[in-house]
This record gives C-alpha cells, sequence and structure tokens, in this order.
C-alpha cells in the first residue's frame, strides 16, 4: 500500500502538508477572532452573543484537552 504524499511542492519550495494545512487554519483563526473582538468594540456589547460564541469556540477548538495522570 502507498503511502500519502507528505509534501506538497509550490512555485519557490516544498512543504510539510500537515504543517501547511494547520498554518491556513490558525491564520483564519486569528482573522476571525480579530473581526469578532473588532465587532463586539463597535457594537458596544449590544446583541454579541454571536461574537462571543465564535470566540469561543474557536478558543475550545485550540485548547489542550484536560487529562488525568497517574501519579506512582
Amino acid at each position: 500500500m502507498e503511502e500519502p504524499n507528505e509534501q506538497w511542492s509550490g512555485c519557490c519550495s516544498k512543504t510539510d502538508s500537515h504543517f501547511l494545512k494547520y498554518l491556513v487554519q490558525v491564520i483564519i483563526s486569528i482573522i476571525i477572532l480579530i473581526f469578532c473582538i473588532i465587532m463586539i468594540i463597535i457594537k458596544d456589547g449590544i446583541t454579541c452573543e454571536v461574537y462571543f460564541s465564535i470566540i469561543s469556540a474557536i478558543l475550545g477548538i485550540f485548547s489542550p484537552s484536560p487529562s488525568m495522570t497517574k501519579k506512582n
């Protein structure tokens, strides 16, 4: 069975596909976070529930999951 191509070639460089996907996700998330924060400031807190929900969802995605470890 063939392994999937782990490197993508562009016009000037080669990069890891996982890194590039992660970088695009982070950039898009930052843009959305900035937009939500600006909209909360502009609307002065009136009907901003949607923007707070989006911020919470994005922060929840990037927050590490809690884990319990055993002490010996």
